[in-house]
């Protein structure tokens, strides 16, 4: 749910934030101006998820169900429909990369370098979801 993504998500910046990744192996290819767009796009994140109300955090799908509720968020938050619509397939899309990372640590990977490769694919598709909304974005933020 929203609530877990906020802990993760809080529990990684108060230990640095994204730079920890270019600690990672595998990991050090990934610029600094991709990890600042990363981290920015959280944040904005973090406004809706902020806004909305502890069902629609427990239970993503409410939102997804429910064009009012996306729009609320999306009044409320300062941001548009569309970057909210954005928020819950992005956290579909991360739902299901953790749940693979997950399984690939619990079983043990035969491809050792498969989890630095759904982790690198996770930031930068993060970093592309960011250079996408940031036109629309970019006049919200001022």
């Amino acid at each position: 749910d929203f609530n877990d993504f906020l802990k993760q998500y809080e529990t990684m910046n108060n230990m640095g934030g994204m730079k920890l990744m270019k600690m990672m192996p595998g990991f050090n290819k990934i610029s600094e101006k991709q990890l600042y767009e990363v981290e920015k796009q959280f944040a904005i994140y973090k406004k809706m998820i902020d806004v909305m109300d502890e069902d629609e955090k427990a239970d993503p799908r409410l939102l997804a169900a429910s064009p009012s509720k996306r729009r609320r968020v999306a009044q409320a938050s300062g941001r548009s429909e569309a970057e909210v619509s954005e928020l819950l397939g992005k956290f579909t899309q991360m739902q299901a990369q953790a749940i693979n990372m997950g399984r690939m640590m619990q079983l043990g990977s035969p491809e050792g370098a498969n989890n630095e490769k759904v982790m690198r694919e996770l930031v930068e598709s993060s970093s592309r979801q960011v250079r996408q909304v940031q036109p629309m974005g970019a006049a919200l933020c001022t």
